[in-house]
């Protein structure tokens, strides 16, 4: 995704991350820790990243400046979720294999 002019994704570099780079210089901006597993849907939602995992897991990641924190994470379906979820005044909605749900983020 574009994100503030910077290409936002998922790689599987270190057991699978998040993050940003310069689409013009190649520079990385911010990138999470690693281990977040084999693949993951990345999308925005104001001020705020939500990576949902193909384990059903969410991860809610805050950018504040050029920085990313982690602020939470839950478990969000009962099977595989592959599908994009998406992130809707404060609530998103995840597609799992057998069924569609919709969160409150509060």
């Amino acid at each position: 995704m574009l994100l503030d002019g910077l290409l936002c994704g998922f790689s599987s570099f270190r057991r699978g991350h998040v993050f940003c780079a310069d689409p013009k210089t190649g520079e990385v901006r911010w990138k999470t820790e690693g281990g977040e597993g084999d693949s993951a849907a990345v999308v925005a939602g104001g001020d705020h990243v939500f990576v949902l995992r193909n384990d059903a897991e969410v991860q809610v990641l805050r950018r504040t400046g050029g920085e990313i924190k982690k602020v939470a994470q839950y478990t969000v379906a009962d099977a595989a979720t592959w599908a994009y979820p998406v992130v809707m005044d404060g609530r998103i909605l995840v597609k799992d294999a057998a069924r569609l749900t919709l969160w409150s983020l509060g």
